[in-house]
């Protein structure tokens, strides 16, 4: 199909305009689409809420008030629980100062230098932590108040044929509930190893490590490994070396195992694409996009996937 001039035009100010709100709107993409994900998948309880307090807006308040109380306990008790873990580090490592080597002293030096230093970088980058919780919780509460009018939105604004559209709504849907459920079934998974692995090196405390692995293993590229390195070196400074090594080994073989094997395997069976696409998709976003790209990269290939199964993109 021939664009006239005057179709080229609105095209090319389309994408113009489209290119500028992308730059626009990049620096707080991450709280963006958390908030969208949360929202897609808190909106049946939503439509209940709306039901029985014939409000919408006091229903997506609720459900903002729910996840700020959740977001804050864990935050509250993270710290305590972090201030408590360091202060026991310190108190094991000077009383065991004297008996150390000069290479262990310095690498536990090397390491404490290195905390601090991230520590500070994450201080400075306070503001702009808080403004992204404003942001989430600004779209969270929108999108759960608006989100169908937002949807349909979309859908008619999408300069495209409508079975296109449908496959790109299609795939979006897809890749979102595959990332929702891979993340919390191989977020279970990791927590049942480390419990595990924690109770057969006798390290103690395996619920706790179950809980934080099964946290941590959100984090795309971090992930459980912090823990198991964390509890490594600790083990490491009160002399016990070979279930430092031990338990280090355990966490980043099975680790590497379930994220970088077992998540693409199962994100390919759940969105019905080749486990190649969703691991260029995961790691390719992530290098791009940070965090957030774990889940915009697959979705973008698979996108692509749609329409270059066929060219005809502008046919009625």
């Amino acid at each position: 199909m021939v664009l006239s001039n005057k179709q080229m035009a609105e095209l090319g100010l389309t994408l113009f305009v489209g290119v500028l709100a992308f730059i626009v709107t990049w620096p707080y993409i991450t709280p963006l689409v958390f908030a969208g994900i949360i929202a897609y998948f808190s909106h049946p309880v939503f439509d209940r809420l709306n039901k029985k307090l014939n409000s919408s807006t006091i229903s997506a308040l609720l459900i903002c008030g729910f996840f700020a109380g959740i977001i804050i306990y864990l935050f509250n008790n993270g710290i305590t629980f972090t201030l408590n873990e360091i202060w026991e580090i310190y108190s094991v490592v000077s009383s065991k100062a004297s008996s150390l080597s000069s290479n262990t002293q310095g690498i536990i030096q090397f390491f404490a230098n290195n905390s601090i230093v991230y520590l500070s970088n994450l201080a400075a980058r306070l503001p702009y932590f808080v403004l992204s919780g404003v942001i989430f919780f600004l779209s969270l509460f929108y999108f759960l108040k608006d989100g169908r009018r937002i949807v349909h939105w979309a859908e008619d604004a999408l300069p495209i044929p409508a079975r296109k559209k449908m496959q790109v709504l299609t795939n979006i849907q897809q890749n979102v509930d595959a990332f929702v459920y891979v993340t919390l079934l191989i977020g279970l998974i990791q927590a049942i190893v480390a419990g595990f692995g924690f109770y057969m090196f006798g390290i103690g405390y395996p619920l706790m490590a179950a809980f934080a692995a099964g946290t941590l293993s959100f984090l795309p590229v971090i992930g459980p490994y912090a823990l198991y390195l964390t509890a490594s070196l600790i083990i490491f400074a009160a002399g016990d070396t070979m279930t430092a090594i031990g338990l280090a080994l355990y966490g980043v073989i099975i680790g590497s195992i379930l994220d970088y094997t077992l998540r693409p395997f199962l994100l390919s069976k759940r969105t019905k694409l080749h486990p190649l696409i969703i691991f260029v998709g995961i790691f390719g976003g992530i290098s791009i996009m940070g965090l957030i790209g774990i889940i915009i990269g697959p979705i973008i290939l698979s996108i692509a996937n749609a329409f270059f199964k066929d060219l005809a993109l502008f046919e009625k």
